[in-house]
C-alpha cells in the first residue's frame, strides 16, 4: 500500500512538473516572438487639417449699425452656411480667402459653420458702428471667464449663451466679489440650453444685488457659445453704449492685456483667484522697449475663490506711461484678468490675450464710424524668449493688400502698428517669436479685438493594438 501511494504522489508531481514547463515554454515564446508588446509604445500624434468648423458670433447691441463679416486667412475657399436667432432661417454664402463677406442679419446671435473647403482658417467677426463695437467670433468654450461684469445702474453686463447644435446643452454658472463666492441665483443654476437656440440674461436684472461681479461659466453638457456684452450708462445723460466682452479659457499665473484705447476717463482692473489661497500679483506695463514697473504700482492681492479690483486711471494717466500699450499680470498663482475703460459713457474691454507663434488674422469694420486703427504687439516676456519678426498685413475687404510693415520684437521687447482705416482685415506673420496682439479701433467709441490662434490642423494621438502593458511599481 506503501509503495501504490508513493508512485501515486510521483505521477502528481511529474504533471506538476511537465505542465510548469509548458508555461514557461509559452512565456518564453512570447517574449521571443513579440518583445515589443511588453515595450511602451512611442506614437507621434498625427496632424490634419480640419474637416469641419465652428464659431458663434454674439448678438448685436442695442444701437449702432450692424454687420456680421466672414473670410478664410488660408488658402480656402467655398460656402459657409449661417443659423441661429441672427439667420431667420438660415442662410448660405461664399467665402473666399482674403477677401471679407458681409452677410446680412438679424439681431440675433449667429452661428457660422465651415466644412473642409474652409474649416482651416475660419476667421469671423460682429459689429457696430455709430457706436463703435467689434469681437471676433469664438469657437464654443468649455469654461470662460469674465472678470469685472456689472449688475448696477450704470454698469450691467448680459451674459449671452449660444448652443451651436441640434442636442441639448447645460451651462454652471458661478459668481464671485471680494469677499469670495456668491450665491447663484435660481435662474442661473444648470442653465439648460435647447438646440440650435440662444439664452440671454441681463445681470442687472438676475442677480438680486448691485455691484460689480465677477463670472464663470463651465459647459458640463453639449456646447455653447458664450460671450458677455458689457454696459455703460452716463448718469447725466442717461446715454448707454455696449461693447463686447469675450471671456478668458484659462487662469494663468502671467496675464498679459495688451491694447487699450489711449485716453479714458476710468480704467479698472479686475483680478480673479480661483484658487483656495490667497494671491499676490505685480502689475508692469507694456511698453515698445521694455517691460517695467511704474512707480505708484498698486500692490495686488486676491482672496481665495474671490476677486480684487484695482482702479488704474491715474497711474495709466502719468507721462511715464504715456507711451504703454498693455499691462502684464504676474501672480503667485493661476488667476483670470480683465481692463474695463471708460469714456463719456463709452466702453472699451481689455481681456487677457492668448499666445501666438503661427500666422493669425481677424476681421475688423471698415468705413464710416471706423477711424484710427492701431495693432499692438508684445513679445515674450520672458527672459528665455527669443527675439524674431513680426509682418503686420492689412487688407480691403475685397483683397486688396494694403501697406505691410514688417517689426522687431523680442523678450520685453514689442511694437505699435498703425494701419488705415479702411482696412477689413489684418493678418498677422510672426516668424520665429511667441507674440501676444491686439488691435485697438477708435472713432465714434473705441473697441478693442484681440488676435487668436488660427485652427488649421488638429492633432490626434497615436494608437496600436497589443497587451496590455505593466503597470508601474
Amino acid at each position: 500500500r506503501l509503495r501504490r501511494v508513493r508512485r501515486q504522489r510521483g505521477r502528481r508531481d511529474n504533471t506538476v512538473l511537465v505542465a510548469l514547463g509548458l508555461v514557461g515554454a509559452m512565456a518564453v515564446a512570447l517574449l521571443l516572438n513579440r518583445p515589443h508588446q511588453w515595450e511602451q509604445p512611442k506614437l507621434a500624434a498625427e496632424s490634419s487639417a480640419p474637416t469641419a468648423a465652428t464659431v458663434v458670433c454674439p448678438g448685436k447691441p442695442k444701437s449702432g449699425a450692424d454687420q456680421v463679416t466672414v473670410t478664410n486667412a488660408a488658402e480656402g475657399s467655398g460656402k459657409v452656411t449661417l443659423s441661429g436667432p441672427g439667420a431667420g432661417k438660415g442662410a448660405e454664402t461664399t467665402v473666399a480667402s482674403g477677401k471679407v463677406t458681409s452677410a446680412s442679419v438679424k439681431p440675433g446671435s449667429v452661428v457660422v459653420k465651415a466644412g473642409k473647403e474652409v474649416a482651416p482658417g475660419l476667421v469671423a467677426g460682429r459689429s457696430t458702428t455709430k457706436p463703435l463695437a467689434a469681437t471676433g467670433c469664438l469657437p464654443p468654450q468649455a469654461e470662460a471667464w469674465f472678470p469685472g461684469v456689472g449688475a448696477g445702474a450704470t454698469h450691467n453686463s448680459v451674459l449671452e449663451l449660444t448652443n451651436p447644435n441640434s442636442g441639448a446643452a447645460t451651462v454652471d454658472i458661478s459668481l464671485y466679489d471680494e469677499k469670495g463666492v456668491v450665491a447663484v441665483p435660481e435662474d442661473l443654476r444648470g442653465v439648460a440650453i435647447p438646440g440650435n437656440t440662444t439664452r440671454t440674461f441681463d445681470l442687472l436684472h438676475v442677480i438680486p444685488r448691485k455691484g460689480e461681479l465677477s463670472l464663470k461659466t463651465t459647459v458640463v453638457r453639449g456646447q455653447a457659445g458664450v460671450m458677455v456684452r458689457d454696459r455703460a450708462v452716463a448718469l447725466e445723460t442717461q446715454r448707454g453704449t455696449e461693447d463686447y466682452f469675450p471671456g478668458q479659457s484659462t487662469p494663468a499665473e502671467t496675464n498679459l492685456l495688451v491694447g487699450y484705447p489711449n485716453k479714458s476717463a476710468s480704467r479698472t482692473l479686475t483680478v480673479i483667484n480661483p484658487g483656495d489661497a490667497q494671491v499676490s500679483a505685480e502689475l508692469r506695463l507694456l511698453t515698445p522697449k521694455n517691460v517695467l514697473t511704474p512707480e505708484g504700482a498698486p500692490e495686488i492681492s486676491v482672496p481665495p475663490n474671490g476677486q480684487t479690483q484695482v482702479d488704474l486711471t491715474k497711474l495709466l494717466g502719468k507721462d511715464s506711461a504715456g507711451d504703454a500699450y498693455g499691462v502684464e499680470i504676474v501672480a503667485t498663482g493661476p488667476v483670470a484678468t480683465a481692463m474695463r475703460s471708460v469714456d463719456g459713457g463709452d466702453v472699451a474691454i481689455t481681456t487677457a490675450t492668448e499666445t501666438i507663434s503661427e500666422p493669425t488674422a481677424v476681421v475688423v469694420p471698415a468705413g464710416g464710424g471706423v477711424g484710427k486703427k492701431r495693432v499692438l504687439i508684445s513679445g515674450p516676456v520672458a527672459k528665455t524668449g527669443t527675439s524674431g519678426t513680426v509682418k503686420v498685413v492689412p487688407m480691403t475687404a475685397k483683397g486688396k493688400a494694403l501697406k505691410a510693415k514688417s517689426v522687431e520684437v523680442g523678450p520685453g521687447l514689442g511694437a505699435e502698428v498703425e494701419v488705415p482705416a479702411e482696412a477689413a482685415l489684418i493678418q498677422l506673420v510672426p516668424a520665429g517669436v511667441e507674440i501676444n496682439a491686439a488691435v485697438v479701433m477708435s472713432g465714434d467709441g473705441d473697441a478693442v479685438v484681440p488676435f487668436r490662434p488660427l485652427r488649421s490642423e488638429v492633432r490626434t494621438a497615436g494608437v496600436a493594438p497589443g497587451l496590455p502593458l505593466p503597470l508601474e511599481p
